[in-house]
């Protein structure tokens, strides 16, 4: 498998991952990872934008919402 077909089948879960991680407060690069799957998307095609921006945004509600829930159990 190359890496151009591994980024356009797991790239958007992976930067989704990588969102909702951050946001519940481990350190990860998702800035970084969005914005170079936006780039990626843009260049190559084979990424749909709308999807990585809806993912993205899901993405990081999620992830709030675990780390607000995990604060307030265990805060």
């Amino acid at each position: 498998m190359d890496l151009i077909h591994f980024i356009s089948v797991y790239g958007v879960w992976l930067v989704a991952a990588f969102i909702a991680l951050e946001t519940v407060g481990f350190p990860f690069p998702a800035e970084a990872a969005l914005m170079a799957a936006a780039i990626f998307a843009a260049k190559t095609h084979e990424l749909d934008i709308w999807l990585l921006v809806g993912v993205g945004i899901l993405a990081a509600i999620l992830g709030n919402v675990a780390g607000f829930w995990i604060g307030r159990q265990f805060g």
